[in-house]
């Protein structure tokens, strides 16, 4: 039931009808079943009953990879790609508009909190929320409008293209997965890989923080190709000691560290004199210059600083060509399918090794 299940995912066919259909009739399929011809309710069912034990089953394939020597989890790289929900844009609507009409549709309105999973908790007025798949997310990409989709995140072993890890993120954004990345490689493998090499998608201080915890290299970029000039602020023409904590204006204003704010992690950052350049966010009476310094961009510029260490840039382009292929064969070899069909987020999580394997 594996093999036919697994061939019929490297094809394209995933109904269970269709499943019953080819081994019947396909030559290939009737040989991986043995020449038996399995009926589409007991696909169904082994489907279901075995959710759980098939992601044990494409861990142990990652393992005894690692154990031929095939993925050594040295450098991988983590990208992510949408997954079109089977909801439709114009079947949904928001919170705001759903409280405006509480009065004649109570009713109904409370029926979709409970589905959507939302008991008591407070729901921004602005968030869209999809009738037919509540788990979806919304997704708007210029050019394309607006469209529901899951966020699926596959990292790739760049030494033999092998892939490690995969998970659906619970955003559009990529900012934070790094983090379960890193945690679902500790816990099916024992270890964390050497080095996480991701696009500016991920180049953010909670992608630090997780590859610090995990003693991780991340090699990461900090903005898109052919856009660095453009995204250049006003702290970027300052130099910074990270040993002394410490920035230096164009102008030789050196500003030392002189407080952080605990409710959103920004250091403040004084210079030693009086300035005359207008360097500086705002001035004291004093008349000495005042930096404010967001945790993201010192987490950039220890990207940027780990990025030019040697090697590390050729590493970083590599990355096109080890994990992005892997979503374009997938959708290639999956077809329309690549829509994801009656799931749901519950359902869907025991199954993206299936679609990233």
């Amino acid at each position: 039931m594996v093999k036919v299940i697994l061939y019929g995912f490297t094809v394209g066919i995933f109904s269970s009808r269709k499943l019953q259909r080819a081994c019947q009739e396909n030559l290939a399929f009737k040989y991986l079943a043995g020449m038996e011809t399995p009926a589409f309710k007991t696909f169904i069912e082994f489907r279901r009953r075995h959710r759980e034990d098939m992601k044990a089953v494409f861990v142990s394939t990652v393992k005894l990879a690692r154990a031929l020597g095939l993925a050594r989890l040295g450098a991988v790289a983590l990208d992510g790609c949408k997954l079109g929900a089977n909801t439709s844009k114009h079947k949904a609507m928001s919170y705001g508009r759903m409280q405006e009409e509480e009065r004649g549709l109570k009713a109904e309105i409370e029926g979709m909190l409970k589905k959507a999973e939302h008991p008591g908790e407070p729901i921004e007025g602005k968030k869209q929320i999809p009738f037919a798949d509540h788990d979806a997310r919304c997704h708007s990409k210029k050019g394309e409008g607006t469209e529901y989709v899951y966020n699926a995140q596959a990292g790739v072993d760049m030494e033999s293209r092998i892939i490690v890890e995969n998970h659906i993120e619970d955003s559009v954004q990529d900012a934070h997965a790094a983090g379960p990345a890193l945690e679902n490689m500790e816990r099916d493998f024992g270890q964390p890989p050497e080095k996480l090499v991701a696009d500016a998608g991920y180049g953010n201080k909670d992608t630090l923080e997780a590859c610090r915890e995990n003693e991780v290299t991340p090699v990461c970029a900090t903005r898109r190709e052919g856009k660095e000039g453009a995204q250049a602020g006003k702290l970027d023409s300052f130099s910074y000691e990270r040993g002394e904590d410490l920035f230096v204006c164009p102008h030789g204003q050196v500003f030392d560290s002189d407080h952080e704010r605990p409710k959103d992690g920004k250091r403040a950052y004084r210079s030693r004199e009086v300035v005359a350049c207008e360097c500086s966010h705002y001035r004291t009476a004093d008349g000495r210059g005042v930096i404010t310094v967001h945790p993201g961009h010192l987490a950039k510029r220890e990207f940027n600083r780990i990025m030019g260490e040697a090697g590390h840039k050729e590493l970083y382009r590599r990355r096109k060509c080890t994990v992005e292929p892997v979503f374009g064969q997938i959708e290639d070899g999956m077809g329309r399918w690549w829509r994801i069909r009656c799931f749901g987020r519950r359902s869907l999580a025991g199954w993206p090794p299936m679609l990233n394997y």
